[in-house]
Parts: structure tokens; sequence; C-alpha cells
């Protein structure tokens, strides 16, 4: 079983070498970051997710469950990758910077030309599944996506 952190950590660096995304994200990779449960300080993803800067991806473990892959039982880790989009300052008029934005994380490629879907983020994992995708409002009723998706372990480490 993969230490979930080391998952996140992988993630958040592959989507750091994605050079549409971090254009979207105002250049900066800081605003493409990993939530880690750090008591005290950091407790509530709820309140992780509405203190997103505009333009930024966060990424976040959800939960671990066993599962199968062909004949042999793995565990699959679902991840979140939140993103808070911000249309007020969009200068592309008529695409929402989310669909830029998740379109990058979905379909945008690194320096190898492979998209997230194409490879492992980490040696312990297979590439991710076809994530779902769902619009949520924060605790002032404010939009952001949530992007759901899985990852499987491969072995049992």
């Amino acid at each position: 079983m993969i230490d979930p952190a080391v998952l996140v950590d992988a993630i958040v660096t592959a989507l750091r070498n994605i050079p549409n995304l971090l254009a979207e994200v105002g250049g900066d990779p800081e605003r493409i970051y990993g939530y880690k449960d750090r008591p005290p300080d950091n407790v509530s993803l709820d309140e992780a997710v509405y203190r997103m800067p505009a333009r930024s991806v966060m990424v976040a473990w959800q939960e671990m469950a066993p599962g199968n892959f062909g004949q042999a039982e793995v565990w699959k880790h679902q991840v979140s990758i939140y993103i808070r989009a911000d249309d007020s300052r969009d200068l592309n008029a008529g695409t929402s910077s989310f669909y830029r934005i998740f379109r990058a994380t979905w379909k945008g490629q690194n320096s190898a030309g492979q998209t997230l879907a194409d490879y492992p983020v980490h040696n312990s994992f297979y590439p991710m599944d076809v994530p779902t995708i769902r619009r949520t409002p924060d605790v002032e009723g404010v939009d952001f996506f949530e992007v759901t998706t899985t990852f499987t372990e491969i072995g049992d480490d």
C-alpha cells in the first residue's frame, strides 16, 4: 500500500510539467499544489477548496478501496483535482478558463508528448482512469470544479 501523499506529490509534479496548464494558471507552478492533512493547520478539505485562489489547481487524495485489475486484487486510490476558474479576468472571450484549465489537465501534453492518461505518474501506479467532472459550489455558493479519477496500484508495496 503506497502512502497517499506520495501519489499526491507525483500528480502535482506531473501537472506542473504540462506547459499549457502552467500557462493557464498564470505561469506560477505554486498555483498547482497538493492538499495534505497536517493538523492543526490543514484539517478541512472544504476550507482548503474555499481558500483556493482564482486560476489554481489543487490535488487531494480522497479514499482507497480494494478492487480488481484483471485477475489481481489491487488497491485503487480515488483522487480529486479541484479547479478554481476566474472568468472575471478572462481575455479569451467565449471560452471559460475552467474549460481551458480542465482540457490542459486532461489533454495537455508534457515535454515527451504524453497526457496523464498515457503514462503512470509514479512507478507504483498504472495511468489514471478516465475522470468524472462535476460543478460544485463552495461554502459561499461560488462554483468550483472537481475532477475525480482513480489510480490503481501495481502490486502491494
